[in-house]
């Protein structure tokens, strides 16, 4: 009776055998997790931990990578990771992971890149821009942000679309930016781009066999209306999320944080000895 359509097992078999690097410490110390900004709809989540633990978090909750989080018939919610805002409409289940792969060189000061994993539904994903190269895609540029569904996956530089995922398809529309879309993970990391949609460009990949649809040109403001009035409590989490983009608050939460795993890591690195060994002199003496 659990309400989790796919287990972590399963989902693997529908998008590929992309796994993520293990976490080299220190940067599992590192890690800055995403946290559960706004709910609405219902009191709290359903949330399965990688035990297969089924429990609930309520708003404020810090969140764990790997989990996989189930809004429910009726709930509508707001997550908040280093460099993105994800909107969740009802009847989605999702996981957020972490791809370090980019942070070999253990540059501690720079945010890992999530990795969303949408089983299935719709969401609502704003994605700040940056400088900073965090994962290198098939021009170079940096990905920021990366969506798995089954039949598609998508890096995303500085963005605002929203991606759907039923039984039979798979979609992305960008509502503003651009981003490039594979059939999945290993795919897009080498290249092999199925398409590129920038500001008013819809993808669609119709399942089973991974069939790309041309890529349809949409009105960008009668979209955001439909999907509003679809979902009239994601509207409400877009303003709080675009008031936050402005206004920087979560940029700054998160830099924080990370600046106090800094520091506590600096603490804990083992120090140099501050005993001098002992001179061949001094040895020769003792003896």
């Amino acid at each position: 009776d659990s309400p989790f359509v796919h287990s972590p097992g399963e989902f693997q078999q529908l998008t590929g055998p992309y796994t993520l690097p293990p976490l080299p410490d220190p940067l599992v110390k590192m890690t800055v997790e995403p946290f559960l900004e706004s709910i609405e709809g219902i009191s709290a989540i359903s949330v399965r931990s990688l035990n297969h633990r089924v429990h609930s978090l309520k708003v404020g909750a810090q969140l764990d990578f790997g989990d996989t989080f189930f809004t429910g018939p009726k709930g509508n919610v707001r997550i908040a990771c280093e460099q993105a805002q994800i909107l969740l409409a009802y009847d989605t289940q999702v996981s957020i992971l972490e791809d370090n792969k980019p942070l070999a060189d253990e540059d501690l000061s720079r945010p890992s890149v999530p990795v969303l994993q949408l089983a299935r539904g719709e969401v609502h994903v704003l994605v700040e821009a940056g400088s900073e190269v965090l994962a290198a895609g098939a021009s170079g540029s940096p990905y920021r942000f990366f969506v798995q569904t089954p039949g598609l996956a998508i890096g995303v530089r500085g963005t605002d679309f929203v991606v759907t995922a039923h039984a039979l398809s798979a979609e992305v529309y960008v509502l503003k930016g651009r981003v490039e879309v594979a059939a999945d993970l290993p795919s897009l990391r080498a290249g092999k781009i199925q398409a590129t949609a920038s500001t008013g460009i819809s993808v669609r990949v119709a399942l089973p066999g991974h069939h790309f649809d041309p890529p349809q040109e949409f009105n960008t403001g009668a979209y955001l209306n439909e999907f509003h009035g679809k979902y009239p409590a994601l509207q409400a989490l877009y303003q709080l999320a675009a008031k936050d983009s402005r206004s920087g608050r979560l940029t700054e939460k998160f830099k924080k944080i990370r600046k106090i795993k800094m520091r506590s890591f600096e603490t804990e690195k083992p120090q140099p000895s501050s005993i001098a060994p002992p001179s061949p002199t001094s040895s020769k003496m003792r003896n």
